[in-house]
């Protein structure tokens, strides 16, 4: 709902203080969104999507270039940003999405599954760079299985089962609620789940 792909069935919606229902282009302007599958034109190189991208939010071209050269040092994509996507990895094409995400300088950031198809190096660094964000005061909504991630990764935690919220807070009072002060996620996710 966030996003702005769903409608909900009551109250409101407000990125950064905007109104999604009443300003939904100027919302989104605030919001970066990595979804669960590479959403990419093929036929593009990667730094012409970027710079696609970057056109879409309204980034100046000069600044677009500086913003693009900066982001390419997060993951290493240099070998392969001037060929067509249709030719990058699943790898490659979601850490396009990602850059892609932040090319605007969102100050939300949605990543549904962001770390599928990486490698342990760019999963790392993609973990660093929602931290970083966060730590410059950026929101992060971030959906993933991987709870590991999501314990290395989040200040609050709410975990899902059955298309419900079973639990939510940060994990000292995760940890509390389930009477394991020690319990990584995943072991918290089953206790509250009763998988254990």
């Amino acid at each position: 709902m966030i996003t702005g792909l769903y409608r909900p069935s009551g109250g409101r919606i407000l990125v950064a203080g905007i109104d999604l229902a009443a300003e939904p282009a100027r919302a989104k302007r605030a919001l970066g969104y990595v979804p669960d599958e590479p959403f990419v034109y093929e036929k593009l190189s990667g730094r012409e999507f970027l710079h696609l991208m970057g056109e879409l939010y309204g980034v100046p071209r000069e600044e677009r270039a500086t913003r693009i050269a900066r982001l390419l040092e997060l993951f290493p994509l240099s070998a392969v940003i001037d060929r067509h996507v249709e030719h990058y990895s699943r790898g490659n094409k979601q850490k396009l999405t990602l850059l892609a995400a932040l090319l605007h300088q969102p100050r939300v950031l949605v990543a549904d599954e962001p770390i599928v198809g990486l490698d342990p190096e760019s999963a790392l660094a993609a973990r660093q760079l929602f931290v970083d964000f966060a730590a410059r005061g950026g929101a992060v909504l971030l959906c993933t299985h991987t709870l590991a991630f999501a314990e290395a990764v989040c200040h609050r935690v709410g975990l899902l089962a059955a298309g419900g919220l079973v639990q939510e807070g940060d994990l000292a009072t995760l940890r509390r609620a389930a009477g394991r002060p020690a319990a990584t996620l995943e072991a918290l996710y089953l206790a509250f789940t009763g998988r254990t």
